[in-house]
This record gives C-alpha cells, sequence and structure tokens, in this order.
C-alpha cells in the first residue's frame, strides 16, 4: 500500500532518507520516527499560512495549508507506493484517490490541517531505504565480484558483515553499510558503490579504498584503520574513532567523541570538531587516483578553496566556567610529518596530480626530501662500490625496510596488496 516516510532535510527536498541517515542508526531511526509522529501537528501549524482557513466536516471554518506550503513538506517528507520510486508529498495528496482523505478542498485549493495531520500519521511508517531496512535486506558481498573492476578481486579473508540496497533501491537512496572490517584490504570503485551513501561501523586494523564519487560517508567506532574516499556530495561523518587516518575531499566533515585521528582534507567548508575530540592533526589533502578530477567535477566539489586548517570548534566543557584547551583538541600536521599518500593501483602520485595546491611548507618540505634522496644517489654512485659492497649495502637497506614495514603495521597491508595482485594477475 502507499505510505509515507521521513526525509532528509537538507541534502534533498525529496529524500525517503531519515533526516541526516548517515548520523541515525537503526535504533535511531525508530526514535525519529516516533518524534516526528508526535509533533506532527506543531510541524503543520509551521507551514500554514495567516487568514488561509476551509470548511471544516462540520462546515465550520478551520485553519488550512495552501498546496505551496504542502510542497514545502517535501523538505522532511517524501512519498513509495511500490517501495522502488519516490514521489513528494504533494504529488501524493493530489492523486484522485487521496484527495478526499488528505482534507483537500477544490473550492479554495487548500488543504485542512486536522484532516491532512491524520492522514499523514495514518500512512507515515519506517524509512524502506534506511539503515534498519538495509540490514534486514542485508546481501552479504562475495569476495569475488565482477571482474570488470579492481574491486573485482578481493583479499579471500572474512570481510565482516557487508549489506547495500543497491538491487532495489532508486538513484540517489542507495546505501552500503560496511561492518566488521577487520585486518583487511578492501576497494569498491564508481561501478560498486558510485552516488551511494556509505557506512563504515566496528572495523579495525584495516585499509579502505572507497574510490568513487559519493553521497555521504559515516565512520562509527571504528579504530588503527585507514580510509581513503573519493568525493563525497554531502558530509563526512566521524564518530567514536580512535587512530584512524582519513583521507577525503568532501563538502563538509564532522568529528566527535574521536581520538587520536588524522585527517587529510580537500573541503570548501571548515572542519567541525564536537565534544569530545582530543589530538585531532588536520593536513591538506595527499593523494591522488586516476579518476578523482571526474569525481569532483560530478559532485560539484572545487579544490580552489580549502579550509582544511580552519576548524570549527563547538566543544563545551564539563564544569561551568572552565576553558577548553584547544592545543588538546586539535594540531596543524608539521610539515616534516607530511607525506603524500600512495593508492596501491597502477598510476604514480605526483605532486603536480593532487587535488589542490600545497601550502609554502608542505612543498618545500617534499622538495627537500626529493634534493636529499637525490644527494644520497649521488653519492653511492660516487663512491663507485664493487660488485660485493653494492650487494651489502642493498641487503642493510631491505633489512631496515623489513624491520619498518614490521614496526609502522605496513606489513599486513603489503601481504594483502600482494594476494591481491596475484588475484587479479
Amino acid at each position: 500500500g502507499t505510505s509515507v516516510v521521513v526525509g532528509d532535510d537538507l541534502v534533498c527536498c525529496c529524500f525517503l532518507f531519515l533526516i541526516r541517515p548517515c548520523c541515525l542508526q537503526a535504533t535511531e531511526e525508530h526514535l525519529h520516527l516516533q518524534f516526528v509522529t508526535q509533533n506532527m501537528s506543531n510541524i503543520l501549524e509551521l507551514l500554514s499560512e495567516r487568514d488561509c482557513y476551509t470548511a471544516g466536516s462540520t462546515g465550520v471554518l478551520e485553519a488550512a495549508i495552501s498546496l505551496q506550503a504542502l510542497e514545502a513538506l517535501n523538505f522532511l517528507l517524501a512519498a513509495t507506493e511500490d517501495g522502488t520510486s519516490v514521489i513528494g508529498v504533494d504529488k501524493l495528496a493530489l492523486k484522485q484517490s487521496q484527495l478526499s482523505q488528505a482534507g483537500f478542498s477544490k473550492i479554495t485549493n487548500t488543504f485542512s490541517i486536522s484532516r491532512l495531520q491524520a492522514w499523514l500519521q495514518s500512512l507515515l511508517s519506517q524509512n524502506p531505504f534506511g539503515v534498519e531496512a538495509c540490514i534486514a535486506q542485508r546481501r552479504r558481498r562475495s569476495t569475488s565480484l565482477s571482474s570488470s573492476s579492481p574491486s573485482a578481486h578481493l583479499v579471500p579473508l572474512s570481510m565482516g558483515k557487508n549489506a547495500q540496497n543497491k538491487h532495489y533501491a532508486p538513484t540517489g537512496h542507495r546505501l552500503f553499510l560496511f561492518t566488521q572490517v577487520s585486518h583487511q584490504t578492501l576497494f569498491r570503485t564508481e561501478a560498486d558503490i558510485g552516488g551511494c551513501g556509505v557506512v563504515i561501523k566496528r572495523s579495525h586494523y584495516s585499509h579502505i579504498y572507497l574510490l568513487a564519487p559519493l553521497q555521504f560517508v559515516r565512520i562509527d567506532r571504528c579504530r588503527h584503520s585507514t580510509l581513503v574516499l573519493g568525493a563525497v556530495d554531502s558530509v563526512v561523518r566521524l564518530s567514536r574513532c580512535e587512530d584512524i587516518t582519513i583521507i577525503a575531499a568532501c563538502r563538509r566533515i564532522q568529528i566527535s567523541e574521536s581520538s587520536n585521528c588524522r585527517l587529510y582534507l580537500c573541503t570548501p567548508t571548515k572542519p567541525l570538531l564536537l565534544s569530545g575530540v582530543t589530538d585531532i592533526t588536520l593536513a591538506p589533502h595527499n593523494t591522488h587516483y586516476p579518476q578523482a578530477d571526474d569525481h569532483l567535477t560530478r559532485v560539484g566539489l572545487l579544490t580552489e578553496v580549502n579550509f582544511w586548517n580552519e576548524p570549527l570548534c563547538t566543544a563545551t566543557p564539563a564544569l561551568e566556567g572552565a576553558i577548553i584547551d584547544k592545543s588538546h583538541q586539535w594540531r596543524i600536521m608539521p610539515a616534516a610529518e607530511f607525506f603524500l599518500f600512495t593508492v596501491p593501483l597502477k598510476l604514480t602520485t605526483k605532486r603536480k596530480e593532487l587535488l589542490g595546491p600545497l601550502p609554502a611548507e608542505y612543498s618545500s618540505e617534499l622538495s627537500l626530501r626529493e634534493k636529499r634522496l637525490a644527494k644520497w644517489r649521488r653519492e653511492v654512485a660516487a663512491a663507485k662500490l664493487n660488485d660485493e659492497q653494492r650487494s651489502h649495502l642493498t641487503d642493510d637497506i631491505q633489512r631496515k625496510f623489513k624491520e619498518w614495514l614490521l614496526e609502522s603495521g605496513y606489513q599486513n597491508e603489503l601481504e594483502s596488496l600482494t594476494a591481491l595482485q596475484s588475484a587479479m594477475s
């Protein structure tokens, strides 16, 4: 049957999703639905106009809502008749089968508030494209997808509990959930998740690459992981995370209740730091992949303006009158700690290929490292080592490199990438 579901109040005026699906869990969706139901009368009163009345069922004049005001309700609600397509609430109310129940008067071209409220509340239901519905429709992703993309070959280990509604949700309402990804290197490209919203929960010790234009990304309760995101059309929300690295080009980013996180950003709005954040390190975006420029264009993100280093802190002190030490909340990454990040695909990341120009201090530091490396190579060449000496030098370098891989934890990722390359060959 016909149903009306709560929609997104900021991203688009005709979404079926609950308001900000990226910040709502399944239980929160139910609470939000309950809140809207209980406060429907107040919502409709806000939409009513002065001197707008219609005749009630008893002939007495009562408050009414104009058709234009009902269209504004699409900012919050939307409708579905078949569970796969979306229409505005006003379009549903004007259907011949719904006109009378919705309280529409052809004489005044308005809706009776009381009858409209009863009609909406009788149809209001759980979002069929939300997190809870997606979990209910869970389809475990195989470790072998279509061979047409790099994500077709994944490391043959447990990839966590994944769910998605791409097989039935319309464009603009598609959602992917990645949960409990552990000790994995996970790739997803545009063919898999392009245009979808993504939720990543309870993942740890993993490297996750989502190289696609995305609607939103929510990262919750993740630890000791690296996430490389494509172009995010709306917002990246980070909550209850510890020791993770995020590389993202996004319209907005919001961090709450997280600690020891490194954010490499390209964003036209100031990062929002909420309560419970400590040791957040901010740095400019530091990587590139072949389709990055196209993905940025498609979501309408410009790289010329980047407020990565101008966060807004809205945290309040636990005790009234106390002073928050912002130096414990966030810092700007020193140039000496900044390195370029190479996406493990067949490409070379050069500075000129980054999404935007680097600040002078970071660019100078990278140039200095290149000069040091060139100088070292010249010194090795000038030493005129014989074969035995060159072999000893190579062995020492490889030994030190392997020690660094183990100490840094990159050995596991390297092994995953080796398995990935073997699967693709």
